[in-house]
């Protein structure tokens, strides 16, 4: 007989040996660690099981999600990681009852799911089969290390990042300037990103074979960060990483010449050189990844996609039109689609539209173009479109490594 629940402790050492024998090694300490009531970022684990093994699972960190929309609150996201079956017991339909009932249970806590995975693994299409929309595709770059790119290291300080008490106070700055109208990323930055390299395992030295650095620059007169890096290599206790050197953040102010971002790069290079000889980095939005490209950073086949869905997508729209102060009545309606009241015009939203809009990666005039949006009466619709795209503008998302692994 199969069981399906929320892990109980006195289930997490079966647990984590099935966990175990598919991902990188977690031990009870770490558990111990971030299923502590004063954890920084709450863990939600559920399982399948028999009588002597858990056989499928999935972990899911609560977190608060930036949408880069002035005004408009965070998304309470459920972020999926470690999803798995024993492989005796795929294909046989477990692993989505153990997703369905985190979702109901979720659903009390949060707004909706985020999970990246590999576009061509096979996790892929089980999340499009349970209803989750891509939502970013992030472009990976990689710079080859040369002799002849090293450069002297002037001016750039590197620290370990753990236990790192500068960061909030002297990154804020550049982290704000580079990504400013910018979302998919955790909201209260940066202190929530110290909180999140507390729970994160790819953080702890003793699972992934080295130590995650930062490293910056600074200005010689008030001591202001220009630029930062938040890097990590050669990775040693991941097979699919092995060798590599990752960036997993980097920020820099719109002053910060390409120059200067090359002899930021310097520490995470002389790893590189140590390691597989090369350095990855996902592309963000805006000037910055003109200048990795000047620095001969290259792109990379297309492999990661984040996923997403929200439980609740006329509430959610709600939400964020109240905290815009535009006036309007969002309900649910037949078909899963979301009608909203805005004066004398209805709007219907398809629901998966109404979940791209949420997750500011669509706008109402997109919509509208697809055939995912209609508006009644349709004179009103030019007005109504510009209205709506006003308040609930499309947002670029920018991946960070730093807060995904």
């Amino acid at each position: 007989m199969i069981t399906v629940e929320k892990l109980t402790p006195a289930w997490r050492e079966a647990f984590l040996v099935s966990r175990n024998s598919l991902f990188t090694p977690l031990d009870s300490s770490y558990w111990d660690q971030i299923e502590h009531p004063n954890s920084s970022i709450s863990v939600r684990t559920f399982i399948g099981r028999d009588e002597s093994r858990v056989l499928s699972w999935g972990s899911f960190y609560l977190r608060g999600l930036h949408v880069g929309r002035d005004r408009a609150p965070a998304l309470r996201v459920a972020m999926a990681c470690a999803i798995g079956t024993l492989p005796d017991h795929q294909r046989r339909g477990l692993g989505a009852k153990v997703w369905r009932a985190a979702e109901m249970s979720l659903g009390r806590e949060a707004d909706g799911i985020l999970v990246y995975t590999g576009e061509g693994g096979s996790g892929y299409p089980f999340y499009r089969a349970m209803g989750y929309l891509p939502l970013h595709y992030p472009l990976c770059m990689r710079q080859k290390v040369s002799v002849e790119s090293r450069i002297e290291r002037s001016a750039v300080m590197t620290r370990p990042l753990a236990g790192f008490d500068d960061f909030s106070h002297s990154g804020a700055g550049a982290f704000a300037e580079c990504y400013r109208g910018s979302g998919g990323f955790l909201t209260d930055r940066p202190g929530s990103l110290e909180r999140w390299a507390k729970a994160s395992f790819f953080y702890h030295a003793n699972t992934i074979g080295c130590v995650p650095q930062i490293s910056w620059l600074q200005d010689n007169l008030g001591g202001q960060w220009t630029a930062y890096a938040i890097w990590a290599g050669p990775i040693k206790k991941i097979d699919w990483k092995r060798d590599a050197v990752e960036i997993w953040e980097l920020a820099c102010r719109h002053n910060c010449d390409t120059g200067s971002l090359d002899r930021l790069l310097q520490p995470a290079r002389e790893a590189a050189d140590t390691g597989g000889g090369y350095i990855d980095w996902w592309a963000v939005p805006g000037p910055l990844t003109s200048q990795m490209l000047a620095l001969d950073f290259v792109e990379m086949p297309r492999s990661l996609c984040v996923l997403g869905k929200v439980f609740d997508p006329a509430g959610k729209l709600a939400e964020q039109l109240e905290a815009r102060d535009f006036p309007a009545n969002c309900r649910n309606a037949a078909g899963g689609r979301v009608e909203i009241r805005a004066g004398d015009c209805l709007v219907e939203i398809e629901h998966d539209a109404a979940m791209r809009m949420v997750f500011g990666r669509s706008s109402a005039s997109h919509e509208y173009q697809l055939g995912m949006l209609t508006i009644c009466p349709l004179a009103k619709a030019p007005a109504t479109l510009e209205a709506f795209d006003a308040v609930l503008p499309h947002v670029p998302w920018s991946y960070l490594a730093s807060e995904y692994i």
